[in-house]
């Protein structure tokens, strides 16, 4: 249209060329601020919060007490034992309260459960014997039967 294309291209040449020369000159400033800048950024960063403390309810708190108290008691109680070989002798010694209490009463559980399935086996067991028997006892009478009447007929005859 009317514009000049080479004059155009000579322009926009002309300014980036300005504008490039200068932010060559000028980063190397900018570069030093922004290292300076960007390390006490991460500097603000790095620096760990203040943690608040947990809002916790009163049952909670207490739960957690006793569990504190009760780690303490056990620590303490370990040391003691170690300290003091006699107590096991005597025999007077608890397990700590930390172990589990109730293993003894699994065990035996567990026992008694055996115990009952076989006990159960070995009554099917005879049951079943017992009823192999009467089988047997039956067939034997049907036999016999036959027999007593084969020989009913055989004498008619």
């Amino acid at each position: 249209q009317g514009v000049d294309v080479d004059a155009l291209c000579n322009e926009i040449l002309d300014e980036w060329s300005e504008c490039s020369g200068k932010s060559t000159i000028a980063p190397e400033k900018e570069q030093k601020f922004d290292i300076g800048h960007k390390v006490s950024l991460i500097m603000e960063k790095s620096v760990q919060p203040v943690l608040k403390p947990a809002n916790r309810s009163v049952e909670e708190e207490k739960l957690r007490e006793a569990i504190l108290s009760r780690c303490t008691f056990v620590s303490s109680e370990e040391e003691d034992v170690d300290s003091d070989d006699g107590a096991t002798a005597s025999g007077t010694s608890h397990p700590p309260p930390s172990q589990n209490q109730n293993t003894e009463a699994v065990v035996q559980a567990e026992q008694e459960r055996r115990m009952k399935l076989k006990a159960e086996s070995e009554q099917k067991k005879a049951q079943d014997k017992v009823n192999r028997e009467k089988q047997k006892q039956k067939q034997e009478e049907r036999r016999e039967k036959e027999r007593k009447r084969t020989q009913k007929q055989e004498r008619r005859r």
